[in-house]
Order: C-alpha cells, then sequence, then structure tokens
C-alpha cells in the first residue's frame, strides 16, 4: 500500500495488532520492530505498527528508540495524524515533555487546518484524533506548570484559528468544557475565552458548558440556574436532539447525586424537559419513537428497571410498550 494512503488506514493498523497479541506474538514484534527503529532501518509500515502495537500494549519505546523516532518525523513528516499521536504519547509518557510538546504542536496544527467546521478535529475519538485527546494526555503529565503553559497556548490555537469559521461560542464552550478537565481548572482565564451571558442564552452547547462550570464550582444552585434557563430556551430555538440528551444525563446526575446516570428513568427532573418541549407531540417523529421503544425493550426485561421506567415512557410512546 502507498505511504499516502497507508498512514490513513489506521483501523487495519489496530487490526493487524490485534491479531499479533492474539497469537501470542507481541512481545517478540514489538522487540524485533523496536530494535529496527534503533538501527535506523524501520519502514515507515513497520514504524506505525510499532507505535500501534506499543499504544495497545502500554508499551513505552527505550530512550534511544524514542530519539530515533524523533530523527525520522523531522527528516520524513509522512505520518498521520493518528500515528504522530501514538508518537506523542510515548513521548508523553516517558516525560520527556519538551518533545512532546513539540509533536503537540505539529499535530494541533494539522488539526486545525481545516477551513470547514466540519474538518476540524475538536472531540473526535476511533481512529481519528481530537484536540480532547491531546488534552487528555496533557492531564497525564507530572510537570503542572508545563502541562498548563502547553495547555494555554493550545486553547489560544484552537481560538484564533476556529472562531473564523465556527461560532464563537462554541469554541468558548468547548474551551471552557476543556479547562473544568485540569485539576485546578483556572488556568486559562483570558476574558476572550469566557462564557458570555449572550453564549449562554443562546447557543446550547454553551449552556450547558455553563452548568459544568458551576458544578466544577460546586455552585449548585447557579448550576440549576443555567439548567433552568437551558430548558427554558429550548422552547424558543427547538434545538433538542440526542446530542443534548447525552450531555444532559451525567449533569443531572451530578446535580442530583445519583451516579453513574445514563437513562431517562433516572431523571429526576423529565418533567422539566417534557415541560421545556412544549408538549408531548415533540417526542412523535420516527427518530425519538425508534429511540424510545429501543430503551423500552432492555429496560422492560425482567432484569431491568421495569415500571420506573414504564412510567417515564408510557406518555411518550405512541405504541404499546412492551409487556414485562
Amino acid at each position: 500500500m502507498p505511504d499516502d494512503e497507508r498512514q490513513y488506514q489506521q483501523a487495519l493498523y489496530g487490526i493487524l495488532a490485534q491479531g499479533i497479541v492474539k497469537q501470542g506474538d507481541a512481545a517478540q514484534t514489538l522487540q524485533t520492530l523496536e530494535q529496527q527503529l534503533v538501527a535506523g532501518d524501520i519502514s515507515n509500515h513497520g514504524l506505525q505498527l510499532l507505535l500501534t502495537l506499543a499504544q495497545q500494549q502500554d508499551y513505552s519505546l527505550s530512550a534511544a528508540a524514542r530519539q530515533q523516532l524523533l530523527s525520522k518525523m523531522q527528516q520524513s513528516p509522512l505520518l498521520a495524524d493518528y500515528p504522530e499521536y501514538l508518537a506523542f504519547v510515548q513521548f508523553s509518557k516517558a516525560g520527556d515533555y519538551d518533545n512532546a510538546e513539540q509533536l503537540l504542536e505539529l499535530i494541533s496544527w494539522q488539526l486545525l487546518a481545516g477551513s470547514e467546521p466540519m474538518q476540524q478535529g475538536l472531540l473526535v475519538d476511533g481512529t481519528s484524533v481530537g484536540i480532547n485527546m491531546l488534552v487528555a494526555q496533557l492531564l497525564k503529565w507530572d510537570d503542572s506548570e508545563h502541562r498548563d503553559r502547553v495547555f494555554t497556548t493550545l486553547m489560544q490555537r484552537v481560538f484564533n484559528t476556529q472562531s473564523d469559521v465556527n461560532d464563537p461560542a462554541n469554541i468558548r464552550a468547548f474551551i471552557t468544557r476543556m479547562t473544568l478537565l485540569l485539576p485546578n481548572n483556572s488556568q486559562v482565564n483570558e476574558q476572550q475565552f469566557s462564557l458570555t451571558e449572550q453564549d449562554i442564552s443562546h447557543n446550547s452547547d454553551a449552556g450547558l458548558a455553563a452548568v459544568s462550570k458551576a458544578l466544577a464550582q460546586h455552585d449548585i444552585e447557579a448550576a440549576k440556574a443555567h439548567l433552568q434557563r437551558w430548558l427554558d430556551n429550548l422552547q424558543t430555538t427547538n434545538t433538542f436532539g440526542g446530542e443534548q440528551l447525552n450531555a444532559l444525563l451525567p449533569l443531572y446526575g451530578r446535580l442530583y447525586s445519583k451516579q453513574n446516570l445514563q437513562k431517562l428513568e433516572a431523571w429526576p427532573g423529565l418533567v422539566d424537559v417534557l415541560r421545556a418541549t412544549g408538549d408531548l407531540a415533540y417526542w412523535s417523529n420516527p427518530q425519538w419513537q425508534q429511540y424510545l421503544m429501543s430503551e423500552a425493550k432492555q429496560r422492560l426485561q425482567p432484569a431491568g428497571t421495569g415500571e420506573v421506567y414504564r412510567t417515564v415512557l408510557t406518555p411518550l410512546a405512541k405504541e404499546p410498550l412492551p409487556a414485562q
């Protein structure tokens, strides 16, 4: 496979690495490929496989191997964002934060280079890389001062590159959520990053980010007020959907001290959502009905939540719910 195609087939490398592990050849393969890297005699295919297998096995490359890896990437920057991310992980794990910072800068510029919002990688998982994944690695750095400095620079880069091609309120919401992941969650204090009242009142992402921020600051009343405002705003924006549903679940759990809140039956505030959407007709579209009936089949099993969930679903579902 040509290099310009191979480097973007990370899913295939993941499968290949899993096969090596199942055959019991992981340790030998890692040793062989690492020796090839140190000797400067590794192919781009071998390098991508080495990085993938090392990630799956939580294996740390030697200092000599990392040095050769850095040299190879500087001489021939052919790797796509995911293999580069795996290299970044190796330097982060080793505590080589200076070189890790260089790789993070390279990857982040690649991710933010898209001219259209859908081309940019902010919140991404799987075999693609997102800025959120870079932040997750930063959180593991032992050098908190270095971590916070790199984080602030990264968020500044996100804001400067994305605000012209995306709603600035969305970008401020994203930066707020990322900042809340930091242990002290107060390092990014630039005014341009702060959520505005306009953001919170008119932007769904920003409204939920404001709830999260208030919860992080242990200001429960402010969190409830932001959430109520967000719910009220649904009446005029009609933007409530699956993504908002998934975002609301953990916030409700933290507000009402319910652990591992994942499904509708645990919502103490479900009535608020129903009220905010205006009437039950909102839930009658085929997509919501498919979702609700799928949940019913799972939740109304003998080992499920039974009548509690039935109470929640009955006024929403157009079809009779499955018998328990």
